[in-house]
């Protein structure tokens, strides 16, 4: 759930490639999530699935020193991949 210290703490260990993926903030994404979430929760999983800002982890990455190499999404995935200045 803390996707910060997640990133930050995964850039320290970077040396020169960082890519990731990760469901995009759509609407249909948003349902999604709550609904596997229910599903979950009634079968008993201590899984947990997470939406996190796009955005912000962006932010995170060029404050970081890191520089957007490539972005490509479908409807459900977004694919970035960074470099390390």
């Amino acid at each position: 759930p803390d996707a910060r210290t997640l990133i930050t703490k995964s850039m320290a260990k970077t040396r020169k490639t960082y890519a990731l993926s990760y469901p995009r903030e759509h609407l249909l994404n948003q349902i999604g999530m709550k609904v596997l979430a229910f599903i979950l929760k009634g079968i008993g999983s201590d899984f947990r699935n997470f939406l996190h800002s796009s955005i912000q982890i962006e932010q995170w990455l060029l404050a970081g020193g890191f520089t957007k190499k490539y972005e490509n999404q479908t409807l459900l995935w977004k694919v970035q991949v960074y470099s390390a200045s």
